[in-house]
């Protein structure tokens, strides 16, 4: 009876150590993908001119741009967001694929919020459609891409093919971390615009409210909570490289992209 007894106590220690053991390295592999995480994005806005408020060429040369100049920034600009539900819906189809469950919940969450789970059924690419439709009376539907943009969104879909789920995540990462900041650059132009045309910034309606809750509410919320998910499964060194590589590959995309579109004014 009594050795009996030692052995379920060496049994119920060693299950024990095990827990503490596997406990220890989930965090070490957290605090790993959190030191990771807090690297990029001291590089968003460091390394990448695309999101930083300073250097990227529409924000930096505003107080040269004409009406005209913002009319065409605004109309490509526009298109990404109505490509953004694509890119989601490939990389949850992946992470579905490799039964990521917590990032599937998480995606299929914001895809929801993109086709107006919040606003009353209403697109958020609608909402700016409509929006500067209601604040400007200008068409911004239907427009074609220029040649920065087809090739940007070309990139963005080789980008998201990418058969590696670990960059697919980085790269999807980077695009919901870099949309405040891009979102705070496109508002800028939207008000210069409205003062060349109405001489003062835009009025409380539709389009100021997709900027504000999108700034304030919808973008933090969909960093935050991919971020979340994401820890559940970037764990090791090689899926922490991929994850990175995505990440700065978007962001690469993005640089392209915007310069490109600043040199098709000229």
């Amino acid at each position: 009876m009594e050795q009996t007894n030692k052995t379920t106590i060496k049994q119920s220690n060693k299950k024990t150590q095990n827990k503490v053991q596997k406990n220890n390295q989930n965090n070490n592999q957290n605090n790993t993908f959190n030191k990771t995480v807090k690297e990029l994005k001291q590089v968003l806005t460091k390394d990448y001119i695309c999101v930083n408020l300073k250097e990227n060429p529409f924000s930096k040369n505003i107080n040269s741009l004409n009406k005209k100049q913002i009319e065409y920034v605004l109309k490509q600009y526009s298109i990404f967001p109505k490509h953004i539900v694509s890119f989601l819906e490939t990389v949850r189809n992946k992470s579905e694929d490799n039964k990521f469950k917590k990032i599937v919940v998480e995606l299929t969450r914001n895809i929801g919020e993109e086709l107006g789970t919040q606003t009353h059924g209403i697109t958020h690419y609608d909402l700016l459609i409509q929006g500067v439709k209601e604040e400007f009376n200008l068409n911004i539907s239907k427009i074609d891409s220029e040649e920065s943009t087809f090739q940007f969104l070309a990139n963005m879909r080789k980008t998201f093919s990418n058969k590696n789920i670990f960059h697919t995540l980085g790269a999807i990462y980077a695009t919901e971390l870099s949309a405040k900041p891009e979102l705070l650059i496109v508002y800028k132009l939207i008000n210069k615009y409205s003062r060349i045309i109405k001489s003062k910034k835009i009025d409380d309606g539709m389009l100021k409210s997709f900027f504000d809750m999108h700034i304030s509410v919808w973008e933090p919320g969909h960093e935050q909570e991919l971020y979340k998910a994401c820890k559940n499964y970037v764990k090791t060194k090689e899926d922490l490289e991929e994850f990175e590589k995505g990440f700065k590959e978007v962001l690469s995309t993005m640089d392209v992209w915007w310069t490109g579109l600043y040199n098709e004014l000229k």
